[in-house]
């Protein structure tokens, strides 16, 4: 190689060890309560350092970092939140500030990753963050961020079939709002909620008021196993079989063709993750955030997910690309 092309390279490698500072720089100012002592006439460096308890070094350290990234505005002496950024970093509903500071203790396993890897391994793991009670809404906001939009693809993928379906499990269902765009679109359906009790509650919450809520119904247990014989015409688990090992996810999917009827489907909306498991990157990172999440998990991919359906005795299995960052993988009882 030349050496133009060797300095890239270093570079590139170099850029990727460098990449946690600008996420540690938002965490620090959020742990010194930055936000909280910037009004809407801006603050000076004097007003932030009295205000946060820092020396004034490292108030104009840190607040110029903040303004090289764009998070604070700098005019003459007074730093200054940005409008689009202000409802993020305040208090009320639109607020980042619980989310963040989830995102900051989950980067607390990737720096000791290693020891987590190890087979030996009986420390703690992001789970323990995840779902602990003062986290989970946080994380589950995150959650439905992320995939909400995926509901309406999901149907408009399966409007054929969304109007004949009577019964239907949802497996892990967060927030529920897969299942609520079919309560919406459906009037006749009945889902089941199937999930832990603490995940039930928050997802309860969210559907309390809402004209569809006498077609749902509630059923604690834990996946993979489930308790069902013949009963639906459709099993969903969307974005769920990544929390389980490889033969866990086998086990589930042999439950999931017990509890439909016969002709009935299953239906999972996941990470696209190619047959190498390598591509997309943000797939491949997600399934070893998995396995620090559990320390047996890992995202499927979508090969994997097809080949273990037709295991578990599903037929007519179809891979179904939603767009580039999600699949669905469907097969008939």
């Amino acid at each position: 190689m030349r050496e133009e092309e060797l300095r890239a390279v270093r570079s590139g490698i170099i850029g990727a060890c460098n990449a946690h500072r600008l996420a540690n720089l938002l965490f620090a100012s959020i742990e010194v309560g930055l936000y909280d002592q910037i009004p809407e006439e801006g603050a000076t460096v004097e007003d932030i350092a009295r205000a946060c308890n820092l020396d004034q070094t490292a108030a104009r350290v840190l607040m110029q970092s903040l303004a090289a990234t764009g998070i604070l505005a700098a005019q003459g002496r007074r730093f200054f939140l940005p409008c689009e950024y202000a409802q993020f970093f305040g208090a009320g509903p639109s607020s980042l500030l619980p989310h963040i500071r989830l995102l900051h203790e989950e980067s607390e396993f990737w720096s000791r990753a290693a020891e987590v890897l190890r087979p030996s391994y009986d420390g703690p793991l992001l789970a323990d963050v995840q779902f602990r009670s003062d986290a989970v809404g946080a994380y589950m906001d995150l959650v439905e961020w992320n995939n909400r939009a995926y509901a309406a693809l999901l149907w408009d993928r399966m409007s054929d079939l969304a109007p004949l379906l009577r019964q239907v499990l949802d497996v892990g269902p967060g927030y529920g709002y897969f299942s609520s765009t079919l309560l919406q679109r459906n009037e006749q359906v009945v889902v089941t909620f199937y999930d832990l009790e603490n995940a039930l509650g928050r997802c309860r919450q969210r559907h309390e008021g809402q004209p569809y809520t006498d077609r749902i119904r509630w059923e604690c247990g834990e996946a993979p196993a489930l308790p069902y014989d013949g009963e639906f015409d459709v099993v969903m688990a969307n974005d769920l079989l990544h929390y389980f090992s490889g033969a866990e996810k086998l086990t589930f999917l042999r439950a999931a063709h017990k509890a439909l009827k016969p002709q009935g489907r299953f239906m999972v909306v996941k990470f696209h993750l190619d047959e190498s498991g390598c591509a997309p990157q943000n797939a491949a990172l997600f399934s070893l955030k998995m396995f620090l999440t559990t320390h047996k998990s890992h995202l499927e991919t979508d090969e994997e997910l097809e080949m273990l359906a037709r295991d578990a005795g599903f037929r007519n299995i179809e891979r179904i690309r939603l767009d580039e960052l999600k699949t669905l993988v469907t097969g008939i009882n």
